[in-house]
């Protein structure tokens, strides 16, 4: 599951960083100040640009659960789980639009934004990867009463024991 996060989240690393190129681009090129000059509000600019992120995102975020699916992951596609996986591919689209468009003011260079863009989510994918990893080895649970609790109670631990004494 670990490396499946990983690859899940490596491939939608890339569409924050399209999205920031192209606005920075735009920014630095003067083409948003022409659209301006034309008569273009900044609300129709930028609600457009919104929608095409959103229209352009649509085919990873189907290609995910046919990715799942084709791969055998089935139980990712099922119940509860597979709720919750098309919820949050449902509210990334908007949600990696909206950052993108507030970290591109953070820029000038459109390289140098797609590549630091890149470079954050691709770090923080792993992190959090990682970090999903190492709670799924410690038996943690927070829907547990006590969340840190483990499976088998005992006379010495009567709460229960753990695979890892570091897990309480």
């Amino acid at each position: 599951v670990f490396m499946l996060s990983v690859y899940i989240t490596f491939c939608l690393s890339f569409i924050p960083a399209g999205i920031t190129h192209y606005l920075v681009k735009e920014r630095s090129s003067g083409a948003r100040q022409l659209q301006a000059l034309s008569g273009a509000s900044h609300f129709s600019y930028w609600f457009a640009n919104m929608i095409y992120d959103v229209v352009l995102y649509v085919l990873p975020a189907i290609s995910v659960p046919v990715a799942l699916h084709a791969f055998g992951y089935h139980a990712f596609l099922k119940g509860d789980c597979g709720k919750a996986l098309f919820a949050v591919l449902a509210a990334f689209g908007p949600a990696i639009a909206g950052f993108s468009y507030i970290v591109s003011f953070m820029f000038k260079d459109h390289s140098r934004a797609s590549n630091t863009i890149l470079t954050f989510c691709l770090v923080g994918a792993i992190v959090l990867s990682t970090v999903l990893f190492v709670l799924a080895i410690i038996n943690y649970d927070p829907a547990a009463q006590y969340p840190s609790a483990c499976d088998y109670p005992t006379e010495d631990h009567p709460e229960g024991t753990c695979r890892s004494p570091g897990a309480r």
